[in-house]
């Protein structure tokens, strides 16, 4: 069973994917982050994936001659003769093997590149990583409203959740804007998506909470703050 992973990082040519595919559905990219991993059941057998990888991305190898080579491989590495693709990567992987897309919406955010970070390391945030803060607060803000939409509530909520929904989408526009205004598109590191995706989560959470009392007191489960039994005989004794 395939349980193990290994990562590196790696700049894949596009053109290369397909054959990569066709030598081992286990090898995955990640062109975005640079990266390229195996999942094998054996350390020696990731390493060994990756190598015969670089190998058909460098042309050394097509899928087919890749496959071969991987049982030739662990035919002799179960035979001990620890061949080297096994043993070790044969190649030095990439550096700076990021590579955001072009996003198709002007000003969208994009991942930072190392310079990016670093300069922010080095004098505090960058104008882009400010743009990006905000971008996070309106893109939690228009999930929050489309969230509170979908619940059966008064028209008066309901309505706030569209102005609401509106508004911030608004500013997350004119935000975008203003970053193809400056020449600064607006950042987006892991930390940001991080706190989206923490606060998608809340909110999804919140909502399904919300559903479930509400059908517990559709159905008469839910019968509101339980009055202790000293205080029902204390009642019944003033009533007489």
């Amino acid at each position: 069973m395939d349980f193990l992973e290994h990562t590196i990082e790696y700049r894949v040519p596009a053109a290369k994917a397909d054959a990569l595919l066709a030598y081992d559905g286990s090898v995955t990219i990640n062109r975005t982050a640079g990266e390229m991993s195996a999942r094998c059941d054996l350390e020696g057998h990731n390493i060994l994936t990756l190598n015969l990888a670089h190998d058909i991305i460098t042309g050394k190898k097509n899928a087919e001659e890749a496959r071969k080579a991987f049982g030739q491989n662990v035919t002799e590495d179960s035979m001990g003769k620890n061949p080297p693709y096994v043993v070790a990567l044969q190649f030095k992987p990439s550096t700076n093997a990021a590579e955001p897309d072009k996003s198709v919406i002007p000003g969208s955010p994009k991942r930072p590149m190392k310079d990016a970070e670093a300069k922010s390391s080095q004098g505090g945030m960058v104008d882009a990583e400010v743009m990006g803060f905000v971008v996070a607060v309106n893109d939690n803000e228009i999930l929050a409203a489309a969230e509170a939409a979908k619940e059966k509530v008064s028209l008066q909520v309901l309505e706030y959740a569209k102005r609401l929904h509106a508004e911030h989408g608004q500013n997350l526009g004119e935000t975008l804007k203003l970053g193809l205004k400056i020449g600064d598109t607006v950042g987006d590191d892991r930390g940001r998506q991080a706190a989206r995706q923490r606060r998608r989560g809340a909110c999804r959470a919140a909502s399904a909470e919300w559903r479930g009392v509400r059908n517990r007191v559709y159905r008469g489960d839910d019968q509101g703050p339980q009055r202790s039994a000293g205080h029902d005989r204390q009642s019944a004794s003033q009533g007489n």
